[in-house]
């Protein structure tokens, strides 16, 4: 299992990412500060963390259904979602777009195979963005 980064104190959970990933995606959301963020692959939450500090609203999407059970309690401002992103993917994306934030920023860290991966690009790739 990974260990919190001893960089970023405020963000406890363990992180799957290097340091320097972890600087970009802070730094990037820092001065983003998206609407709504969308988080595809969760495990231990590292991630989760700083897009839920930095965001509006997060949707989280991962196969295992403790994700949920775990994260959730931590997170109210998150939605948690279970199951495949080829599934789930379409279906959060609607959800986005029947309320009220803009989608701003996905992450996409789910499935690791390369077919795994271009059916999740993919899906988003169909999403007209409200925003730029």
């Amino acid at each position: 299992m990974s260990q919190p980064s001893g960089f970023f104190p405020e963000y406890s959970l363990p992180w799957e990412m290097s340091v320097a990933e972890q600087f970009a995606l802070i730094g990037l959301l820092e001065r983003l500060r998206p609407e709504v963020a969308l988080e595809i692959g969760t495990h231990f939450g590292g991630s989760l963390q700083v897009l839920a500090a930095l965001s509006g609203c997060v949707h989280s999407i991962d196969a295992d259904p403790a994700v949920s059970a775990r994260l959730a309690p931590r997170f109210p401002q998150g939605r948690f979602h279970t199951g495949a992103s080829r599934e789930k993917i379409p279906e959060v994306l609607a959800e986005i777009e029947r309320g009220s934030g803009r989608l701003g920023f996905v992450l996409v860290d789910g499935d690791h195979s390369a077919a795994g991966v271009a059916a999740d690009v993919a899906a988003l790739l169909r999403m007209r963005p409200r925003v730029p």
